[in-house]
């Protein structure tokens, strides 16, 4: 009984979530943060768990079914997000005699505050147009890089380079998807911050290559 309140709980709060949001591609509940800065062209599978409060959500994110998102200070322009992804979980301490949150976080209730852990929360950041494939965990402080590809099931573990593609665990640089004369034209034209129907009418839209040939 308490199992099928929950699900109608869900359900409802989810229409009015689409409502509020005038978007039926909205298919996991967001916190108020993500609910106020989710742009146009999005959509989002079920089962997430995105916290926190980003500083930018950009147009056209793609979240895919059961991904966890926190400590994640950014998500650029037209990112895919596959399934199963896991971003910005923290590592525990080294150092100390146990590794167990029972004694250096608050939320487990023997210790009062979480001061014993030193430094600031290491947030991830997201480029723009940066493909994340299915099952991948990106540990805190990590920053993709604009038009990284990130491979299925690798473990990030350090900052990936604009439009570099990495895989493994930990992953590792496997390529790059253009020559940096091209990368750097990219990078440069940030095409991602025009209107949609323009960039649609590129002429290097099917074939970022040929940007070097329309400076």
């Amino acid at each position: 009984m308490r199992q099928l309140f929950s699900f109608w709980r869900l359900t409802y709060a989810l229409k009015k979530q689409q409502e509020r949001l005038n978007n039926r591609n909205i298919k996991s509940l967001l916190n108020p943060s993500w609910e106020k800065k989710i742009q146009a062209y999005s959509v989002i599978e079920t089962d997430c768990d995105l916290k926190g409060d980003p500083a930018y959500l950009g147009r056209g994110l793609y979240i895919g079914n059961s991904t966890l998102i926190y400590n994640t200070s950014s998500i650029g322009d037209f990112c895919s997000i596959s399934s199963g992804v896991k971003i910005g979980l923290a590592a525990h301490p080294k150092h100390m005699l146990s590794t167990s949150p029972l004694f250096y976080s608050s939320g487990r209730g023997l210790i009062n505050d979480s001061d014993i852990l030193t430094g600031v929360e290491k947030m991830v950041e997201i480029g723009h147009d940066v493909l994340i494939s299915a099952n991948v965990l990106i540990l805190e402080g990590v920053k993709i890089g604009t038009g990284a590809i990130i491979g299925a099931g690798a473990v990030v573990v350090k900052n990936v380079e604009p439009y570099t593609i990495v895989a493994g665990v930990p992953a590792k640089v496997i390529g790059k998807r253009f020559s940096d004369d091209v990368i750097q034209h990219l990078l440069n034209s940030k095409w991602w911050e025009l209107d949609i129907q323009n960039i649609l009418q590129l002429p290097f839209l099917k074939d970022a290559s040929k940007i070097e040939f329309n400076r």
